[in-house]
C-alpha cells in the first residue's frame, strides 16, 4: 500500500488556533472535512496538549530528527537510511512521514511541513506572550523561542 502524499497547498491550508476553548489543548487544527478524511493525520498533529511536546517537537524539527510523542511522530528521511521498508513506505528524500496514534500516515513535503510547525510554534509564542502566561518564565523558554526562529529562518532560506 503506498502512503499518501497531502499537498504543500494542503498542509499550507490548515488553520492553527490559540487555546481554541475550554478544554486542555494549547493549540488545535482546523481543516476541511474532505482533507481531514483523506489525511487524518494532519488534523491531529498541530494539536499540542502540553508544552513538553512543544519542545520536543522543536527540538527534532530543529535538527531534522525523527521524534515521537504523545500518540503521534514525524521521521524525517535520514530515520529510513538502511531500512528494508519498501520505497512505497517510506518518505523520498525531501518529504517527512507524519503518523498518528491510529496507524494513519501521510507524507508531506520538508518544507510544508517545517512551514506549518512555523505557524504552530509562532501560535503558541504570541498567544503564551499576550496571556502572560508563566511558561514564558520558565527556564526552557528561550531555548524554545530559539528553536522557533532556527526553524523559521530555515523556512525562509529554503523559500528563496
Amino acid at each position: 500500500m503506498t502512503i499518501p502524499r497531502a499537498s504543500d497547498e494542503a498542509v499550507d491550508a490548515i488553520v492553527i488556533h490559540w487555546k481554541p476553548g475550554p478544554d486542555s489543548f494549547l493549540t488545535r487544527a482546523s481543516l476541511s472535512e474532505s482533507m481531514a478524511a483523506t489525511y487524518p493525520v494532519l488534523r491531529h498533529f498541530p494539536t499540542l496538549l502540553r508544552w513538553e511536546e512543544a519542545l520536543l517537537l522543536a527540538e527534532g524539527v530543529a535538527r531534522q530528527q525523527t521524534v515521537g510523542m504523545d500518540m503521534r511522530s514525524v521521521s524525517y528521511p535520514a530515520s529510513y537510511v538502511g531500512s528494508d521498508r519498501p520505497s512505497t513506505q517510506r518518505p523520498a528524500d525531501d518529504e517527512v512521514m507524519l503518523e498518528d496514534g491510529a496507524g494513519n500516515q501521510t507524507r508531506v513535503s520538508i518544507t510544508a511541513f517545517e512551514t506549518m510547525m512555523v505557524r504552530l510554534f509562532e501560535t503558541m509564542i504570541a498567544g503564551a506572550e499576550r496571556e502572560s502566561l508563566h511558561e514564558t518564565q520558565s527556564e526552557w523558554w528561550p531555548r524554545f523561542v530559539d528553536l522557533f526562529r532556527q526553524i523559521s529562518e530555515r523556512t525562509v532560506r529554503s523559500a528563496l
